[in-house]
């Protein structure tokens, strides 16, 4: 839910990482829970886990965020959550910061957003979708769409391609969500799974 969350939003260009970090931990907020990670990091070029120049977490420190989002900076989007002692839940999604068009415009304020660029299949099996808003079904939707249509001329056999369809298959009972659910801890069980770029059969 989270992941999604941060995944849909839209904001104006000068913003920082941490200024938009609590779009993927207000679903966790609402129910009085946290996760204690950063939700997101610049992708390393040469094997640093977390490189700059920006990041996306929580910090009154400009130094952790110090460069503001700009369009082709890519980051991941990894929200999670840790219950001691029973699991941990963490989805990660590569995303490139892009320049987007608006409905409105404000002055010469440029907006932008996020672009999914790891095309992995969520494993529907694992979604409670009556948990999700019509708008984070229908972002999932569009982005299991864009998998499909990404991956599937990549697979080179019917068992691959039969798998890739099964995942991305589109939701559309639209009836089982609503804006009024209560968020919880179990939209978290999103589970990102292997790569269909990695899907050698």
């Amino acid at each position: 839910m989270g992941a999604i969350d941060l995944a849909v939003m839209v904001w104006p260009e000068g913003l920082y990482g941490r200024q938009i970090d609590m779009a993927a931990r207000a679903p966790l907020w609402s129910v009085g829970l946290e996760y204690r990670h950063g939700t997101g990091h610049g992708i390393g070029a040469y094997l640093s886990v977390h490189e700059g120049p920006g990041f996306i977490a929580l910090s009154q420190n400009t130094l952790y965020s110090q460069e503001e989002l700009l369009p082709s900076m890519y980051f991941s989007d990894e929200p999670g959550y840790y219950e001691p002692g029973q699991f941990g839940i963490r989805l990660e999604t590569v995303v490139m910061v892009e320049p987007t068009n608006t409905t409105h415009k404000f002055g010469d304020k440029q907006f932008l957003r996020f672009k999914p660029i790891t095309l992995v299949p969520f494993e529907p099996n694992l979604i409670d979708y009556s948990l999700l808003s019509k708008r984070q079904i229908d972002w999932l939707n569009d982005y299991h769409k864009l998998t499909q249509e990404t991956i599937e001329p990549l697979l080179t056999t019917a068992l691959a391609k039969d798998w890739l369809k099964a995942r991305t298959k589109p939701f559309t009972d639209h009836s089982t969500s609503a804006a009024h659910n209560t968020p919880g801890t179990m939209a978290m069980l999103v589970m990102a799974i292997v790569s269909a770029f990695t899907f050698r059969m």
